[in-house]
């Protein structure tokens, strides 16, 4: 045991957030939102901001962030997909292809849209247990000397166990920051909402499934779709109110529950790309790929940029 008498003069350290506190080394956030509403979109929009040392969000303000190293575990998404995403992101962003290249440096991606990755599975016992996955990303990370920030998306993929109970979610919970602490990294897990939540669902109440998962996160997100109301009150046209999502921090085990919402306007970009013909010749050709930006939904129309 350790004398809370004999700790009383020594320094106190800061506890090792990220990403204006919503990340954290060795605990997991949840970043929750309905399908379709753009958490894997901004998620990597996160991840980005780490890797180049720049707010590409606008999320946290201030314009910079520490750079950091993630790696994003997906089994929603190919490599390919995931790439052409973030390249979407940096042109939206302004970056030159030197500065773009520096932000696939500290970038590490892993897909599992093929065959998916598991990261809990459910033993004859009826325990979960963590599969040779969990050792393969800490092997990675030790490979790569260090790792910031771990991302994964999303949640429902990534174990055998059952969505609503409590049981198999708090082990499943329960591996993700065993795998957290053992790497000194943050992880930052993606979830959905029920589809009962509504345009303004609670942040932390509107969770699918069990509410382990909330309880055993240390902090959360909510990802929610601009509501006609609230659209109508910005003057934003019913055809474009689908573009617009607002970002809402929610639990915080270790402050005081913040409840902003931050409102963003997803974009479109066109960026290059080699299509191939039906003899595997080689052509120039574009696809349209989606940035983010804050805006402002008290000045105008939302249209520009806070």
């Amino acid at each position: 045991p350790i004398s809370a008498k004999a700790l009383k003069d020594q320094h106190v350290l800061k506890r090792p957030k990220m990403f204006g506190g919503t990340l954290e080394r060795r605990v997991v956030t949840v970043l929750s939102g309905a399908g379709g509403v753009g958490k894997s979109l901004f998620a990597l929009s996160m991840a980005l901001s780490m890797t180049s040392g720049r707010d590409l969000t606008g999320f946290v303000g201030g314009g910079s962030v520490y750079r950091r190293k993630v790696l994003m575990i997906s089994n929603a998404d190919s490599k390919e997909e995931l790439i052409l995403r973030a390249r979407g992101i940096c042109k939206g962003a302004g970056l030159s292809g030197e500065e773009e290249q520096e932000v696939f440096d500290e970038l590490l991606l892993v897909s599992g849209s093929k065959k998916k990755l598991i990261l809990a599975r459910k033993a004859k016992n009826g325990a979960m247990e963590p599969t040779k996955v969990v050792s393969g990303i800490e092997a990675m990370c030790d490979e790569e000397d260090w790792v910031d920030v771990i991302i994964i998306d999303p949640l429902v993929s990534i174990h055998t166990g059952d969505e609503n109970s409590n049981v198999d979610m708090e082990q499943v919970m329960g591996i993700l920051r065993g795998l957290a602490e053992r790497t000194d990294a943050a992880v930052l897990v993606l979830h959905h909402i029920r589809k009962s939540s509504g345009s303004s669902p609670n942040v932390d109440d509107s969770m699918r499934g069990a509410s382990a998962v909330v309880n055993a996160a240390r902090h959360t997100m909510l990802l929610t779709s601009l509501s006609s109301k609230d659209a109508s009150r910005y003057g934003i046209a019913e055809l474009e109110r689908g573009l617009y999502f607002g970002v809402t921090s929610g639990k915080n085990n270790y402050g005081i529950k913040d409840g902003a919402t931050t409102f963003f306007k997803n974009n479109a970009i066109d960026v290059r790309v080699i299509r191939l013909d039906a003899q595997d010749n080689e052509y120039a050709d574009v696809e349209s790929c989606g940035y983010s930006v804050v805006v402002d939904l008290e000045v105008g129309n939302g249209d520009k940029p806070s």
